[in-house]
């Protein structure tokens, strides 16, 4: 039974703004205010989005001699994968994408990257020894691929399943109709090296290279670099300004993040806007994650619920509502598991970009107490309810 009816609908000039009834005295009475970063303050679709496009396509060609268009995964796999709530880090979207294409590459191309690999192998080895590029797949053929795995993610869209889980299901169904396979995917992950540190693992160096630049990657690795990328963080675009920030900070007064983000880009992006946050209330997933590896990662990666409730705690609002902003699955799933433990806790869904329809449904059908299609709306929103 759809819960429409549950909530007072607003359209604007920028799309349909739901507000549900019963939530309505706790958000004017709100005291704090907490944001996730990426689709909510942060455009982070020119970076992180073409960073993972392009890493796939650099993993491809380096593990199995074959070129690939990066242009030619859509977006809508991309956002497919994530709405599993499992895939709020990119690496693991990474990781899905390259191994699902590589196991459906030529048989003669997954032999000689097993002949490559060995135990004792390492990145500098595998680097120096890439084989040339020999087939080069159409976009229909990328494409068809990325609809097929769709298919396969599609049953776990909104669960929260971790990705190592998704993997594994996902795998044994295509090794059960290429069984012939099955021998290349522990070649395939041991070249991979995943999870890893820069400049241990090949996913994890290329990708961040690719996203924070070759010329970046010291100050922020303290190490390499190891190819020559022009970081995708320079396309990244704000989507608030300081008129917006400063009116939420009237609104609320205390005002946190709860981001997968790393510290150092957050405030390359945000620059002085980053004034308006308080310090000890922003919490950065990637900084915390950056020396740990394996199962620890859940303990601290959405949808656990560490950073939403460290950044609570520290706004230091105790007794009185908060509002969390965030803007995917996992941020939908992570209030709700912080929520057991913090009850004033109110969620707003912002819905606006990709696969729009079907974020706007899942916040209105997982108890969202506002959907928004623009961080900008909320602005509007609180003062109709205030009668400013």
């Amino acid at each position: 039974m759809s819960r429409f009816g549950e909530y007072l609908e607003i359209r604007t000039s920028k799309g349909l703004s739901y507000v549900r009834f019963s939530s309505m005295e706790k958000i004017n009475t709100a005291e704090g205010i907490v944001f996730d970063c990426d689709g909510v303050l942060i455009d982070a679709r020119p970076s992180y989005d073409e960073a993972l496009k392009n890493t796939v396509k650099e993993l491809v060609r380096i593990l199995i001699g074959i070129e690939i268009n990066p242009n030619s995964i859509p977006s809508e796999t991309i956002y497919t994968i994530r709405n599993t709530g499992g895939f709020n880090n990119d690496y693991n979207t990474v990781h899905l994408l390259t191994t699902w294409i590589c196991l459906h590459a030529p048989e003669e191309n997954l032999e000689k990257l097993k002949k490559r690999i060995s135990n004792n192998f390492d990145l500098t080895t595998l680097l120096n020894t890439k084989p040339n590029t020999e087939i080069k797949l159409t976009e229909y053929e990328v494409t068809t691929l990325m609809k097929k795995l769709e298919e396969g993610i599609r049953k776990y869209e909104n669960t929260g399943a971790g990705y190592e889980e998704i993997e594994k299901n996902l795998f044994r169904e295509l090794l059960n109709s290429y069984e012939k396979r099955s021998r290349y995917l522990k070649v395939l992950l041991d070249a991979l090296r995943y999870p890893s540190f820069y400049g241990e693992g090949l996913l994890v160096t290329i990708f961040d290279e690719m996203y924070f630049g070759s010329d970046n990657i010291r100050e922020v690795r303290r190490r390499g670099p190891f190819f020559n990328f022009r970081g995708m963080i320079e396309n990244e675009k704000l989507m608030v300004d300081s008129s917006t920030l400063r009116e939420f900070k009237r609104m609320f007064g205390r005002m946190g993040l709860a981001t997968g983000r790393g510290s150092w880009e957050t405030y390359k992006t945000l620059g002085d806007l980053i004034s308006y946050f308080d310090r000890g209330a922003c919490v950065f997933i990637a900084d915390k994650i950056s020396q740990l590896t394996g199962g620890d990662l859940v303990m601290y990666e959405k949808p656990s619920p560490y950073a939403l409730l460290e950044s609570v705690r520290n706004l230091g609002v105790d007794g009185n509502t908060v509002i969390y902003v965030g803007d995917s699955v996992a941020d939908l799933l992570m209030w709700k598991k912080a929520r057991e433990q913090v009850g004033d806790l109110l969620f707003v869904g912002v819905y606006g970009g990709i696969n729009e329809t079907d974020r706007l449904f899942c916040f209105i059908e997982g108890g969202a107490d506002v959907v928004i299609p623009d961080v900008t709306e909320l602005i509007k929103l609180v003062n109709f309810l205030r009668g400013d």
